[in-house]
């Protein structure tokens, strides 16, 4: 894990966005990085790059697929040159960049987050698999697993949807007891789990009754409950006419194109929403 402070380079009522997955190398990938990376800036959002900057396969490597590789980049070195110059017009709002399952599967032979932020001009922190920030008063740890799925089979969307939620809390909830956002990556999803307002009863005499807000936890250990969780979605298309990817052949749910956007007020983790492009 690294610790990174934040606190100066995130406005006191700024915006933190979480993006990952870009998997650069195939053609499979969406084209709306631009338009994410466009909105980002036009927020003057603060990034945190969550890993799989790159495919991180070569001919040479036995998943190694024709017809979803972009013959343009068949070189670690090359993906790492194209996912820069995508990046490239928001470098000055990135705050650091993770290394993904991709990238470690090659970090015997290169360290592809060292050479994304060389390639963009940039001294940021990268290269970890989780990363805990101070941003504002409040604290966020965003973490890339290397294997992890989480693919609800309940009878309905809305349940599905939830089902993911409480596993990305049980995954997320001992890795840190400040935080008051938790976030992954690598499941290609985007979600969002509120804190919960939990009934209390209080008094000495007479019972009255109060719901917990994150504001009471404030400077203490944050009850699971009481913390934000989130999944950062991803930038690879499920389905291309005439290539087959690897999340089709699977018969894995659509990947959901987007990201994580923190909204901060006075310091603080004001809303956790996610941006679906």
């Amino acid at each position: 894990m690294d610790f990174c402070n934040f606190e100066k380079q995130v406005p006191r009522n700024g915006i933190v966005s979480l993006l990952s997955d870009f998997h650069e190398g195939l053609i499979c990938q969406s084209d709306e990085i631009g338009t994410a990376l466009d909105m980002c800036m036009s927020k003057n959002s603060k990034i945190i790059i969550g890993g799989d900057l790159t495919e991180s396969r070569t001919p040479d490597h036995p998943y190694y697929d024709l017809t979803v590789a972009d013959g343009r980049y068949d070189t670690i070195q090359a993906q790492c040159e194209g996912i820069a110059k995508k990046l490239y017009p928001a470098r000055k709002n990135i705050l650091a960049i993770m290394a993904g399952n991709h990238e470690r599967c090659v970090r015997n032979v290169m360290n592809v987050s060292k050479e994304v932020v060389k390639d963009l001009g940039i001294d940021v922190p990268y290269g970890m698999v989780t990363l805990k920030a101070k941003i504002g008063d409040d604290s966020l740890l965003y973490f890339h697993p290397e294997k992890w799925s989480c693919n609800s089979q309940a009878g309905d969307a809305e349940q599905r949807y939830y089902n993911d939620v409480r596993k990305i809390r049980r995954k997320l909830r001992d890795l840190a007891g400040d935080c008051a956002v938790m976030a992954v990556a690598h499941i290609h999803k985007l979600r969002v789990g509120k804190p919960v307002a939990e009934l209390a009863l209080v008094g000495e005499k007479e019972d009255k009754q109060i719901y917990t807000t994150p504001e009471m936890f404030y400077g203490k250990v944050i009850p699971e409950t009481q913390r934000w969780y989130c999944a950062t979605g991803s930038f690879l298309r499920t389905r291309i006419n005439g290539a087959v990817s690897y999340s089709e052949a699977g018969g894995y749910a659509p990947t959901e194109i987007g990201y994580i956007e923190i909204q901060m007020h006075q310091g603080r983790v004001a809303e956790v929403r996610e941006i679906k492009l």
